[in-house]
């Protein structure tokens, strides 16, 4: 069954600048769809994410920034091309997300995206925090993912939380025929 309002409540997950993660709704995913695009190739579908609310293994996580979130980057190094502007879509916009899978112990992270002007105030980071949690909370003891080795900043997160490269799956994505990396981490021992 598909997120509901009332359901919209996770352990505080906040940055201190009107950010909330808050489990997907049905009403988040024209949202979800428009970074989707913004963020990958080779987009998934709106029927795809519908069937992620209604699986019962899914774990789907959207960030949620008050419209006037103006900060600087919480990388004081980070490109010059990074902006704080923004131009949110309603009064709390949707910034980041994610959608994974927990299966038995292990949680399979499908998707994570931030808006790319949003980038570099670590938002990535802290959901990424936020699903680790809340699936070892679940019983997941490992978590897997793929990622394009051409995702340096993906790569450099995930290997900052834990993760380690354990094998490749050639051809992996089939617009480039780029090989996925797969990455892992026991989630016991980063909680």
């Amino acid at each position: 069954m598909p997120h509901v309002d009332n359901a919209r409540a996770l352990p505080e997950n906040s940055s201190g600048v009107g950010e909330k993660s808050v489990p997907m709704r049905v009403a988040d995913i024209r949202h979800v769809l428009a970074l989707e695009h913004l963020c990958f190739p080779t987009p998934w579908s709106r029927n795809s994410f519908l069937m992620e609310l209604l699986n019962p293994n899914a774990l789907s996580i959207v960030t949620l920034v008050r419209n006037s979130f103006l900060m600087e980057p919480a990388n004081p190094n980070a490109p010059s091309n990074v902006t704080t502007e923004h131009n949110p879509l309603e009064k709390n916009s949707i910034q980041a997300y994610t959608c994974n899978r927990i299966i038995g112990d292990e949680l399979n992270i499908l998707r994570m995206a931030v808006a790319p002007e949003s980038r570099r105030f670590g938002f990535a980071g802290r959901l990424l925090d936020l699903v680790l949690s809340l699936s070892g909370q679940k019983g997941a003891t490992q978590a897997y993912l793929e990622v394009r080795p051409s995702n340096v900043p993906a790569i450099s997160l995930y290997t900052k939380k834990g993760f380690q490269v354990i094998g490749t799956r050639p051809g992996y994505y089939p617009e480039t025929g780029e090989d996925a990396l797969v990455m892992m981490t026991n989630i016991k021992e980063i909680s």
